[in-house]
């Protein structure tokens, strides 16, 4: 079987989708051996389907067998990883897609500081990436990963705050209000600080300004009776 798996490897170098189909059709017995060799620690088949310029073929490989995302390997899930914390800090929002469907548990694995692929996106301003990170949370269940602090005890809602990033903090309050991820607001990081108080502390700042009125009206929001944590000074009339 080793020049079936050449042929097939040879389809995903190239970025042959036909010729990924082409091998199913006349192979019943492919997804066995491509299994299997992803398995072997020392074979890279399913890592070359991986890399940016085999995309579709990735996708075909996503679409024809699904079960390829249940297997447990740890160099394919490493190297998947690191690729996504890669395309996460280039922005490439189609690599991201691609590897997240290969290996759904990637979007938890963490770099030594403790980011996320959603962390490292964000401290990119990569806001492309980032919505295609939240698409594919959302797609296979992992809302959590929205409230995961790094090393520094920052969520991603403090690193779009401290980036200045209005676009993403709305996208987050908005997500969060209609329960399709979720966040805490009034999460405090190794400073003691919630999102909104970083505002507060940058209020003079006209960007701050306005993700701190964003960010107020959705504590206000969800708790209407109280009044809101680290609430805006006169500074924000």
């Amino acid at each position: 079987m080793a020049n079936l798996e050449q042929l097939f490897q040879e389809a995903c170098q190239k970025n042959d989708v036909e010729g990924v189909k082409s091998l199913n059709s006349k192979h019943p017995n492919l997804l066995d051996e491509i299994i299997k060799a992803c398995q072997r620690s020392e074979d890279p088949l399913l890592i070359t389907a991986c890399l940016p310029g085999s995309l579709e073929a990735a996708k075909e490989m996503a679409r024809l067998w699904p079960q390829l995302a249940s297997i447990k390997n740890q160099r394919v899930h490493l190297t998947i990883s690191t690729r996504l914390h890669r395309a996460a800090v280039e922005g490439s929002s189609d690599v991201i897609r691609a590897l997240v469907s290969i290996c759904p548990e990637s979007l938890e694995k963490l770099t030594s500081n403790g980011e996320t692929a959603l962390h490292l996106a964000v401290k990119k301003s990569r806001s492309d990436a980032f919505q295609a990170l939240v698409d594919e949370a959302k797609s296979h269940r992992k809302e959590h990963l929205f409230t995961w602090k790094d090393k520094e005890g920052n969520t991603v809602l403090h690193l779009a705050t401290l980036n200045k990033l209005k676009q993403i903090v709305e996208l987050l309050i908005r997500e969060n209000s209609n329960r399709r991820i979720m966040i805490r607001i009034n999460t405090v990081n190794k400073q003691g600080q919630t999102a909104l108080q970083l505002c507060n502390a940058n209020s003079q700042d006209s960007v701050f300004k306005e993700i701190g009125w964003v960010i107020q009206r959705a504590i206000v929001q969800q708790s209407p009776q109280l009044p809101a944590a680290g609430s805006p000074n006169s500074s924000w009339n």
